[in-house]
């Protein structure tokens, strides 16, 4: 959205304003009130949680539709704009992904309240392999637009689960949920930038198709895992109910 509005009225004023805008946020985020004493945990509190397989699971599952949304953001973009697309229409169809997100991720979040964290990651990472595999066959900028879109959606089913198997189990190491905020963002960001930017980089060299296959994969081989954990747990299961 930042380039959409940067291409009507310049980058110079475009950027300046959220320079603005957050330095702003940071002025009034430092006058806020302090809701409980700090913790006192530290790197040796956060290390010692991050032996912890689901922990890094969590960000694995956070990570990796970050990873999907950088690079759908740029290569999205530039298949757009080369299938006719002006920056208008491109800012419009970003804005209805996230718009769409926003109203999917807290349902989704509810869903796996009640009935567990696994049905809709595996729903969320199947969908998703789909529509990365036909990232390039739309020819037309509205149908690119309309799989854009529904990525988005399926994006969805990641983050709330994804979020709270990384919160509880943060809790039950009696990690500050604070660090806990702080393994998430620093999941996210990383997938962002590595999709982003390893996915333009593989799409210069080869073409878009190369770099959504392999997200495809990487989905794949999760979905694979998340599916083997499933089963081995009703195989133990099974074995302390009939030894």
């Amino acid at each position: 959205m930042i380039g959409t509005v940067a291409g009507a009225i310049g980058r110079g004023p475009a950027f300046s304003a959220v320079v603005v805008l957050s330095l702003a946020l940071i002025a009034a985020g430092r006058r806020l009130p302090l809701t409980q004493a700090p913790s006192g945990q530290g790197m040796r509190h956060l290390w010692s949680a991050l032996a912890d397989r689901r922990l890094l699971a969590g960000m694995w599952l956070v990570a990796l539709p970050a990873a999907v949304s950088g690079s759908l953001s740029v290569l999205g973009s530039l298949r757009l704009h080369a299938l006719g697309a002006g920056a208008v229409a491109i800012g419009a169809t970003f804005l209805g992904a996230a718009a769409v997100e926003a109203v999917v991720t807290p349902a989704i979040g509810r869903f796996s309240d009640r009935r567990g964290r696994m049905i809709p990651l595996r729903a969320g990472l199947s969908v998703t392999i789909v529509l990365l595999v036909c990232f390039t066959l739309p020819q037309s900028a509205a149908i690119l637009a309309l799989l854009v879109v529904a990525t988005a959606a399926t994006l969805g089913g990641f983050w709330a689960p994804a979020m709270a198997m990384m919160a509880e189990t943060a809790e039950g190491h009696g990690l500050d949920q604070a660090l806990a905020a702080a393994l998430m963002n620093l999941a996210w960001a990383g997938g962002a930038i590595v999709g982003s930017g390893a996915g333009g980089a593989i799409a210069k060299a080869a073409g878009d198709g190369p770099p959504m296959f392999l997200l495809a994969a990487a989905c794949g081989a999760t979905l694979l895992g998340l599916l083997w954990r499933s089963f081995a747990r009703r195989q133990r299961a099974a074995a302390r109910a009939y030894p």
